[in-house]
């Protein structure tokens, strides 16, 4: 893509060997302007959430006036916001497209003696949030009639407070050991973490049942499941590689469950994210890719390993390293010592073809890596020779917001349209609603 001067300063820009990617950015930057946000009260925006009302079943789409996004950080709220979607929706290859906005819809008032939300995941129905001080996790019912109803109010009256009317509490689930960083499921389980512990839950009918604990050794900051594998992440730089398949197969011996644990990086993993292969028949495997404090994007490979236990034999998933990238060597000059790899979300599947040259694929092949310094790193998540490429590199977005770091992101499909919409949040408060050129 080239570098047009009509185009938006805070776009992705196509990564080239051709221009170095200094020349590209201060180019970006020489006449940027900032851009109005949203913003929480107070603290880091930690993590995002949709609550998609009537979503398409094969692709998680819906339309854009159907689309809640849900934010937490430490001002005492869970908000939910609405996107500013017409017929007219920008379109970041025109001239002069508004960006996209995002509109107070709502608010759910947390408990006074904790305000702090650290992880939210939504689930069918449910919105579970991961607290701080309080050390539960909490899950939350919406009515997706109730909201539809209360989108169309929002636009004549603006923001509401929408506990127990629209969304309401179902349940509490206490006793964490430190403060819940990260939700995930698979099947009919949900896992939550706090500190070195992991605890499992099942739903049974409406209620949920703690089925057990699943423990570390040191603290963990990230959780992804496959099918049949839950992989954990933690402070020192190790993956521990779950086999849950005779919990999802009913059982209910947590401590049966034994861990391999891979050194994985040098630093604490700030974020992992399953890519499965998109269709049957699809070339490539299905991949773990993981990133970390020490600047590395890997991807790895479950696989069985086999070994010899008291004369017999016995076998246990582990990881096997397929290809890793010095992500923030490859920004050349740009990259400091100080910078670090905070988050990574992957993109979803998408709706329609992508990119010029020979990347005529799915808009749902790309990994995008927040770091430190602000800057969103893109890698396509298919490999190309044995390698990973880094395809795009944008502006120092954070510059366009007022400063901070990016401390949280997360991507959606955008319904009848190519590509996505990309949300990020910031260690200030504001949230920064953006759609990636390809």
């Amino acid at each position: 893509v080239p570098f047009g001067t009509n185009r938006r300063q805070f776009k992705l820009k196509r990564y080239s060997d051709s221009v170095s990617i200094e020349e590209e950015m201060n180019k970006a930057l020489g006449d940027r302007t900032t851009l109005d946000t949203v913003s929480h009260l107070n603290g880091s925006v930690s993590c995002f959430a949709v609550l998609r009302l009537d979503a398409t079943a094969s692709t998680g789409s819906c339309e854009p006036s159907n689309v809640v996004l849900a934010s937490g950080a430490h001002d005492g709220k869970l908000r939910l916001w609405r996107l500013n979607a017409t017929e007219e929706v920008e379109v970041y290859d025109q001239q002069n497209d508004p960006p996209p906005q995002l509109l107070p819809f709502g608010t759910v008032t947390m408990s006074a003696d904790d305000r702090s939300i650290f992880s939210l995941q939504c689930i069918g129905r449910e919105l579970w949030v991961g607290r701080g001080k309080s050390r539960q996790a909490e899950c939350w019912e919406y009515d997706d009639g109730e909201l539809k109803a209360k989108l169309k109010d929002a636009r004549k009256a603006g923001p509401t407070e929408l506990s127990g009317d629209g969304m309401r509490k179902k349940y509490d689930m206490p006793d964490h050991t430190g403060w819940v960083r990260s939700i995930s499921s698979c099947g009919d389980l949900v896992f939550t973490c706090g500190c070195n512990f992991i605890k499992v839950w099942r739903h049974k009918g409406e209620e949920v049942e703690h089925v057990g604990d699943l423990e570390s050794d040191a603290d963990i900051l990230s959780l992804c499941c496959s099918p049949d594998l839950l992989f954990s992440g933690d402070i020192r730089g190790r993956i521990w590689v779950w086999d849950i398949r005779p919990l999802l197969q009913g059982g209910q011996d947590v401590q049966a469950v034994k861990p391999c644990i891979v050194q994985a990086h040098d630093g604490r993993i700030t974020g992992m994210k399953w890519s499965p292969r998109e269709a049957e028949g699809e070339s490539g495997q299905d991949m773990l890719f993981s990133c970390s404090h020490d600047g590395f994007l890997k991807c790895w490979n479950p696989s069985e390993e086999g070994s010899l236990v008291g004369g017999g034999s016995s076998s246990a998933m582990t990881l096997k390293l397929v290809a890793e990238a010095n992500a923030l060597k490859g920004m050349g000059i740009l990259a400091r010592d100080w910078e670090r790899l905070l988050s990574m979300e992957i993109s979803p599947p998408g709706t329609g073809k992508v990119i010029q040259g020979n990347m005529n694929r799915l808009s749902g092949h790309y990994l995008y890596l927040g770091t430190s310094g602000g800057t969103i790193l893109v890698y396509d998540r298919t490999l190309k020779d044995g390698e990973l490429q880094m395809v795009q590199v944008s502006p120092k977005m954070i510059d366009l917001v007022g400063g901070g770091k990016i401390s949280a992101m997360l991507a959606i499909p955008w319904a009848n349209r190519p590509g996505k919409i990309l949300f990020l949040g910031t260690d200030t408060g504001k949230i920064l609603p953006w759609r990636p050129v390809h």
